[in-house]
């Protein structure tokens, strides 16, 4: 079956944090007097991610007061430092919020969306975001390659529902046995457009799963041929 529509996530898969928040939570225990090596960290951090993911999935406000403590919670109970105190939660939580980052775009981005886009093949965003991310996409020039916006803010959903895939499918005609999505967790990207009947491909770059069920990418130069192979295209 042709491949006539590919739809990418934004976050985490053609815009990344700079610092990651790995390195900014490593900053920002260094900053209130925790020293730890990132390799012990990275244990800790893999746990707070499954946590905020599930609560995330369950329509709970992962930017929360609660959930950033759980999360901290968590990370003390890995590294095996006794649980913040109120003033010291308070430190941890300003400091972390305070520290600056910047958002950059994955410098093969652009060229993979334009080859995908001059073959012939429609290219569109499903993310989560609010309605900031029009300017952020066009301030680094991917807004005008897309031939569909699906953004939660709009939608009025996020991932996995389902409603924000068919969005993506009605705005660009496509149906979705003809439709591919790229995307960086399986419960939001995977599921949510195989819960549609379209295809997808995780970008696993964090090496999160092993699923050999799934076209999986682990790093970003490995999507091209992926996507060559299921839409009989050649992107070079």
């Amino acid at each position: 079956m042709k491949i006539e529509a590919v739809f990418f996530d934004v976050g985490d898969t053609l815009l990344f944090d700079d610092p990651p928040v790995d390195v900014r939570v490593q900053r920002t225990l260094g900053a209130i007097g925790i020293d730890i090596q990132a390799s012990r960290l990275s244990p800790a951090m893999r746990m707070v991610e499954t946590y905020v993911l599930g609560q995330y999935i369950l329509g709970n406000d992962t930017a929360s007061e609660e959930i950033m403590r759980e999360s901290a919670r968590i990370i003390c109970h890995d590294l095996d430092i006794p649980d913040f105190a109120d003033s010291k939660w308070s430190e941890f939580r300003d400091t972390y919020l305070s520290m600056p980052f910047s958002r950059i775009l994955h410098p093969m981005a652009i060229d993979l969306i334009a080859d995908i886009k001059c073959k012939g093949t429609k290219v569109g965003v499903i993310s989560d975001w609010d309605e900031s991310l029009p300017k952020i996409l066009e301030g680094v020039h991917l807004l005008q390659l897309f031939d569909s916006l699906s953004i939660s803010h709009f939608v009025g959903v996020t991932k996995p529902h389902p409603d924000i895939f068919l969005d993506a499918l009605q705005k660009t005609g496509v149906q979705p046995d003809r439709a591919l999505h790229v995307g960086d967790f399986y419960e939001l990207d995977v599921a949510g457009a195989q819960s549609v009947g379209m295809r997808a491909i995780l970008f696993d770059w964090r090496g999160r799963l092993d699923l050999p069920s799934v076209p999986c990418a682990r790093a970003f130069e490995e999507l091209a041929p992926i996507i060559s192979a299921l839409t009989g295209q050649s992107y070079d």
